[in-house]
């Protein structure tokens, strides 16, 4: 799914979905601004990578219960992304290869599969 540079003026849904392009994006949203949250999660699962590069979140990200796999590569990037809430990498959350973590929170916290933890500023 391409939403390279888009504006979604809600919250963009994807629990439980399946995408698949195991030698690109499986979901491209590099510098999309998303008004609301960002549910990659509940039986989400990606094969390929999934790309909030540079994307602006207006809520959380939210990838509990979700899978994440590019073999070798980056499986989830969300590297310079801004993000206004939180960001949920707990309750099942699977990334079966690298996941690339460098964003601007506004709201430093992340909750991770077993303990809650505030990222530095």
């Amino acid at each position: 799914m391409n939403l390279y540079a888009a504006s979604v003026g809600g919250n963009l849904e994807c629990q439980s979905g399946r995408f698949k392009n195991a030698n690109g994006y499986a979901i491209n949203a590099a510098l999309a601004k998303i008004a609301g949250h960002v549910y990659l999660r509940d039986g989400f699962s990606a094969e390929g990578e999934v790309n909030l590069y540079g994307t602006s979140i207006g809520g959380n990200l939210e990838c509990g219960k979700g899978t994440f796999n590019k073999p070798g590569a980056t499986a989830l990037n969300f590297e310079l992304a801004k993000i206004e809430r939180a960001v949920f990498l707990n309750e099942g959350f699977s990334p079966i290869e690298h996941t690339a973590i460098d964003w601007k929170p506004t709201n430093p916290t992340m909750r991770t599969t077993n303990r809650p933890t505030r990222r530095p500023t």
